[in-house]
């Protein structure tokens, strides 16, 4: 199974066109999970599995889908900025029990034992520097760089080779 999770903030706006087309194109398994807001509609792609409400975090997401998800490919796309932990309300929210926060560090730990994890990073320009935590986090090699209008091509590169 693919999964790709995609942030749907006001800075992934001018990607969102090509994100859609992109996982309408991708054959296979391919389960699509819109982190953030009401625009999450954007990337409604036929009859695929869609989920809205996991807020705008990666990390909750790698939290959620570490302990509930069923494991495979899962590509992470968008800009958002790193966290250096998950709130334990944000958590229970999801039904994760959690007595404390957990560090974003120990929830990759978790994710990484059933999934394949890769980032496409949507850089914001020039002086976006939110990069550089997640490929300390994910590995350097993991992490792909792509400007907006490029994110279509990089998603579906992505994908397909997980």
């Amino acid at each position: 199974m693919i999964l790709v999770a995609i942030d749907t903030g006001r800075g992934m706006r001018d990607a969102m066109p090509g994100v859609r087309g992109a996982l309408r194109r991708l054959r296979g398994t391919v389960a699509v999970a819109a982190l953030g807001d009401y625009r999450c509609h954007l990337l409604q792609a036929g009859d695929r599995f869609h989920a809205c409400g996991l807020d705008r975090s990666f990390e909750l997401a790698m939290l959620y889908y570490a302990r509930m998800g069923p494991g495979g490919s899962l590509v992470l796309c968008g800009n958002g900025g790193y966290r250096d932990a998950i709130s334990a309300h944000h958590a229970r929210l999801l039904g994760l029990g959690c007595g404390d926060h957990v560090y974003t560090a120990d929830a990759f730990g978790e994710l990484r034992r059933r999934w394949s994890v890769r980032m496409l990073y949507v850089s914001r320009g020039v002086y976006d520097t939110g990069v550089g935590a997640w490929e300390t986090l994910l590995g350097k090699r993991n992490v792909e760089i792509a400007e907006p209008r490029g994110t279509a091509t990089a998603l579906a590169r992505l994908a397909r080779h997980g």
